[in-house]
């Protein structure tokens, strides 16, 4: 045969393929078997027939509209029960897809070719039938077919399903391919599609076999070829009544958008050097010549006969008020004076006052103390972390009083992580390369005995019972149970739910017959890492929590490679478990009892292989109480210190007469007692005079003031005593009018001192943060109680004190007498400082020295000033010793999720209008600039935003629940117009009469909708 010939010859063979093609014929067509709620169909080769009744005829106009495009009532190859099988099975699909119209009506066309296209004989082939107990009437029914797609619409179809979101921040085909979106591919998706499983409604085995453009296949003596049907892509919309899928869902749909901004920019540089360091060490070096240049012109203008004088670096400077005359002091300077003289003129009075009468100055001032302390009895602390760290009219405050009021508080947590103490990698089977003999190795967490023991301590826990005002308390009595009442599992994010927390599951092992290769608990494990919503994996087991939802892996795994998220490297587990929370007190304290028992147990959990820590709601809270207590021993050894400090310090120890006793006359032990004992009582009073108020105190109250007062307490004991001991007595003047000029001296310093500590504190108090401000308004009113209890209580103690002395009586035993002796002793640290520090201090070189040292400092303070990180670090809050510090850390390594974040509109907002709608939701015809495409945009940056995934918009989600699709639809009334729950399966539940806008797909006009 010529070569022209052979060109006609095949030219007319692909003209009769072409006719062929055209033909129109079925492969399948019926239910023929049915096991369980699947049905399986009917192998049928013959011509496609007419629907007959008008409701499946509308139900399949719903479903394939392109099938009626030229032909208003067709032929087709499915019956009535079929089209009914088609609406159930694509119920979920639905919920999944519908975001993005492309995606889904694409996913429909493939699978209404399929079912019930009229050339469905073109592109299906039967391969395998089969006939058992399942068979209707004894007929033979499909068991394997093959489908015949075109690879440019399987493609496209994938394509346009790839970056579609479900249930928020969940990738639909993450949970429609078996694997992560990241690997899934289009072969990947039509094989999972195409593997028969009853859990997921697939009652027969498809194979996908993609074929090019115009490529047919001949098998069987039967020419094969693709349907012509176009996919969509997701920037198209696939009808005239929707629109493109939204930016979340579709990125060639986004308009171009600059980056998201970087909220940290990490700082200015100069030359590759931080800008406050370079410009600190440029300011200590200006300073640095300014020092040493004055102190060079210093020395080279000084006089010479005075440059080598002995006294040089210690000139003797005399005032030169005589000189001055009388018109050149200032009004001001002549009101200062006139002021500092009355204010030791009566501070002379008061102190001759109170010589005269110590008692009765004393139990005046002891009165006040008693009455102020007496508020003691109505104090409340407060160790709530919110109270304490956060301001009342913070706007994050704010937001979370409106969320608790309107939502209810966010869920109490208890929460453990787990890892072993042995991190060597677990070998198993490489799944990845079954024909290698070598295992591949993985975190050491998947190790099978710690994956048990930790399955056993996880029981333990949740068999926990405690009791509260006599009523046992169990965890099932206070847990979060979402599917209850049907399910009243509690939530428990732990990697054993894979095996819903069942020891039986985890020791479980499956043969596939088959391929005779044995699967066990880590083949279930990587396969629910890979997709949390599978329900039959090769274990032939769910993946879904005992609760009955999905557990992610980034939620229970931890110290893995963040960078590519390889969960199969983790080190540790995280085990959290929800409690459910209440706005009043009264209502928690169920739960803090259990909780108290949670803490209890675990703090007596200790096993040879594995390392635990844990963390309860009110660890923090708890804590803070325990190191305040913890701390009333150091408090009191503090006291007991200076008691012992003040007793050395203030006392004159100098044997007079050969005498011993003599020590005893001139010692202050008692009156060193007396001061600390008046301090305590300013730190007490405060404390009380604010709880009259119902101002709330803190333990930090307890921790630090005491410590303060004490500090500025102590130094006005010693300026007082030391005042009267080291001040010349003058002739012929009594103790009455020594005591007076010292008070003179002393108390106006004191007065000022005091009064400016005080209003410090008082600025301090105009801090936001609670405990700042009740710190300072306390710290404020102790050290003012403080000064009053001096002047008060301790000069009546000190006159007294002064009088036994001079009498020559003895401190304890007051009866024993010595004759009086003067004693002048200026004290060990006093001639030290005078003779030895204060010289070499004032010394030419050691004040350049000094003041180099000090500039210094102060620059290498300030470059590193603004590497402070604001914010308070939860580690900082609780004591060293603390379990939760431990959690903290571990925390740190091994949690790999961040809290949650709600965005809440506020005021009244009409959900009904359609553009106020458009305005918040996220999926198809929404507005790229609403709520919902905001959040999504900052997901798409967040190494920069931090917001890991897209919001969960309750929006969107309504707006499916109301769709009337679905076998039964979400959204059903009984006849007299009231709700029908899901677990009502009544025939007489109908789909609610929604009404939706095609352009936008949101609820215009319903009752259910309002």
């Amino acid at each position: 045969m010529t070569t022209t010939g052979r060109l006609v010859l095949a030219s007319m063979l692909l003209l009769a393929a072409l006719l062929v093609a055209d033909a129109q014929h079925c492969a399948l067509y019926g239910v023929c078997a049915q096991n369980d709620k699947l049905k399986m169909n009917c192998p049928y080769d013959g011509p496609p027939r007419q629907l007959g009744q008008p409701a499946a005829v509308k139900q399949i106009r719903q479903l394939c509209p392109h099938l009626f495009a030229n032909d208003d009532n067709p032929s087709l190859c499915c019956d009535p029960e079929q089209v009914e099988t088609l609406g159930a099975q694509t119920t979920l699909p639905r919920q999944l897809l519908s975001r993005c119209p492309s995606c889904f009506a694409n996913f429909m066309r493939m699978w209404c070719d399929f079912s019930c296209s009229p050339k469905q004989g073109q592109f299906v082939r039967v391969t395998k039938v089969q006939q058992d107990e399942h068979s209707l009437d004894n007929r033979t029914y499909a068991t394997n077919v093959d489908y015949f797609v075109r690879q440019s619409f399987a493609e496209g179809m994938f394509n346009s399903c790839r970056g579609v979101r479900s249930m928020g921040s969940e990738y639909a085909l993450s949970l429609m391919c078996g694997t992560t979106v990241d690997e899934c591919t289009t072969d990947k998706w039509l094989r999972f599609m195409g593997t028969a499983s009853p859990q997921l409604g697939i009652p027969f085995t498809i194979d996908f076999r993609q074929l090019k453009e115009d490529e047919g296949v001949v098998e069987g003596g039967q020419t094969f070829v693709t349907p012509t049907t176009e996919a969509s892509s997701c920037d198209q919309a696939p009808d005239d009544l929707s629109s493109p899928c939204s930016c979340q869902d579709c990125a060639a749909v986004c308009v171009p958008q600059p980056p998201f901004p970087i909220l940290n920019d990490g700082g200015c540089q100069i030359a590759a050097m931080d800008c406050m360091v370079a410009m600190s060490m440029l300011a200590f070096g200006g300073l640095c010549f300014a020092v040493m240049f004055m102190a060079a012109l210093h020395f080279v203008l000084k006089p010479t006969n005075d440059r080598y004088a002995a006294d040089a670096d210690l000139p003797d400077y005399k005032t030169a008020a005589g000189t001055l005359s009388e018109s050149d002091i200032s009004t001001i300077e002549n009101l200062g004076a006139w002021l500092e003289g009355r204010l030791e003129h009566i501070c002379d009075q008061y102190g001759r006052v109170c010589t005269r009468h110590p008692m009765l100055v004393f139990l005046f001032g002891l009165s006040v103390s008693i009455i102020c302390t007496s508020g003691l009895f109505m104090v409340r602390f407060t160790t709530d972390p919110v109270e304490l760290w956060s301001s009342p009219g913070s706007r994050a405050r704010q937001e979370k009083h409106f969320f608790d009021e309107n939502f209810s508080p966010f869920y109490r947590t208890e929460q453990l992580i787990v890892y072993p103490k042995n991190q060597s990698a677990v070998p198993h089977v490489n799944r990845l390369d079954p024909m290698s003999d070598e295992p591949a190795y993985y975190g050491p967490v998947f190790n099978k005995e710690f994956l048990r023991d930790v399955l056993r301590l996880q029981t333990e826990i949740e068999h926990l019972q405690s009791v509260y005002d006599g009523q046992r308390v169990t965890l099932h009595d206070i847990c979060f149970q979402p599917m209850a009442p049907d399910n009243k599992n509690c939530t428990i994010m732990s990697l054993l739910n894979y095996f819903q927390n069942q020891e039986s599951k985890l020791n479980a092992t499956y043969e596939d017959p088959d391929f005779f290769d044995t699967y066990d608990y880590f083949d279930h494990i990587l396969a629910c890492m890979e997709n949390p919503f599978d329900v039959r994996t090769k274990l032939q087991m769910s993946c879904l929590a005992a609760f009955g939802g999905p557990i992610q892996p980034y939620v229970v795994l931890g110290d893995f490679n963040g960078t590519d998220d390889d969960y199969k490297s983790a080190h540790g587990l995280v085990i959290t478990l929800l409690i459910n929370n209440h706005k009043d007190k009264e209502s928690k304290k169920l739960a803090e009892a259990w909780e108290t028992e949670f803490i209890n147990f675990m703090r007596n959990v200790s096993h040879p292989n594995m390392t635990v820590s844990f963390f309860a709601e009110r660890s923090i809270q708890d804590e803070i109480e325990r190191e305040s207590k913890s701390d009333a021993f150091t408090i009191l050894i503090s006291y007991m210190f200076m008691f012992g400090y003040i007793a050395f310090a203030l006392g004159q120890y100098q044997v007079t007469g050969n005498n011993l006793c003599s020590l005893l006359v001139h010692s202050k032990a008692m009156l060193g007692v007396a001061g600390v004992l008046i301090v305590a009582l300013s730190v007490t009073s405060s404390i009380g005079v604010y709880a009259f108020y119902g101002i709330p105190a803190t333990m930090i109250i307890l921790e630090v003031q005491p410590f303060l007062v004490l500090a500025v307490g102590v130094d006005n004991i010693f300026i007082f005593v030391q005042a009267y001991q080291r001040g010349k007595k003058h002739t012929g003047e009594d103790l009455e009018t020594r005591i007076g000029r010292i008070s003179g001296e002393v108390i106006p310093s004191m007065l000022l001192s005091s009064l400016a500590e005080c209003f410090c504190f008082f600025l301090g108090a105009l801090s936001s943060m609670p405990a700042v401000k009740v710190f300072s308004l306390y710290a404020a009113l102790a050290i003012f109680f403080d000064f009053f209890f001096q002047i008060t209580c301790f000069l009546a103690l000190f006159t007294l004190d002064i009088r036994r002395q001079e009498a020559g009586r003895l401190e304890i035993c007051c009866c024993a007498r010595l004759p009086p002796q003067t004693v002048e002793s200026e004290g060990y640290l006093f001639v030290m400082f005078k003779k030895v520090y204060a010289p070499a201090l004032l010394s030419k070189f050691a004040r350049v020295g000094v003041i180099l040292t000090f500039l210094a400092w102060l620059c290498s303070s300030i470059a590193v000033l603004n590497r402070i990180e604001l914010g308070l670090d939860q580690r900082m809050a609780v004591p060293e010793d603390s379990y939760v510090l431990s959690h903290f850390n571990n925390m740190e390594r091994f949690l790999s999720v961040g809290p949650p974040v709600y965005f809440v509109i506020k005021g009244n907002y009409d959900y009904s209008n359609p553009l106020l709608q458009n305005a918040v939701c996220d999926q198809s015809g929404c507005d790229q600039k609403s709520l919902g495409g905001q959040i999504a945009y900052a997901a798409k940056w967040r190494n920069r935003s931090y917001i890991a995934h897209p919001a969960m918009n309750w929006l969107d989600d309504y707006t499916d629940w109301l769709q009337p699709q679905g076998e039964p639809p979400c959204c059903r009334l009984h006849g007299n117009g009231s709700f029908c729950s899901a677990t009502d399966q009544s025939s007489a539940c109908h789909s609610c009469d929604v009404e939706f806008f095609s352009a936008s797909s949101t609820c215009s006009t319903s009752n259910t909708c309002q």
